[in-house]
């Protein structure tokens, strides 16, 4: 993903609803590509670590992992 100038919030900082839907996105097709189902967000919460910068590219990667189910 390259972030462009239409992509910033403030100054030279993209706009965080662009890497939600980015990571949304890429999950969507995570399971879609792990279970063969297609998958919608029902609720999402999001704890941004750092900002993504205009004119940089950034590369999403996703894996799934074992998980337990709660009993």
């Amino acid at each position: 993903l390259r972030i462009d100038r239409a992509h910033a919030g403030i100054g030279d900082i993209a706009h965080g609803g662009l890497l939600y839907a980015a990571l949304d996105e890429l999950m969507g097709w995570l399971v879609a590509a792990h279970t063969g189902q297609r998958a919608v967000t029902a609720s999402a919460s999001i704890q941004y670590l750092a900002s993504l910068r205009v004119g940089a590219e950034y590369v999403f990667e996703a894996r799934p992992e074992p998980y337990a189910l709660a009993s």
